[in-house]
């Protein structure tokens, strides 16, 4: 049987989340950051994902 996009799916985000806390992205993050000035605002992440690492980033 073909798989459907969502067993496509399903299958990638299990391999997303095992392997999430693999990659450092400090050193993309924060030189975007501290561009961004330091009044307080909202930001708005358009991407997919379970909140990190970006959204985790500005939070913290």
């Amino acid at each position: 049987m073909k798989p459907t996009l969502r067993d496509i799916y399903d299958e990638f985000a299990a391999t997303y989340e095992a392997n999430r806390g693999l990659f450092d992205m400090k050193s993309v993050l924060e030189p975007f950051f501290a561009g961004l000035g330091r009044e307080k605002g909202r930001l708005l992440d358009l991407g997919c994902g379970a909140g990190e690492p970006f959204p985790r980033f500005f939070l913290e």
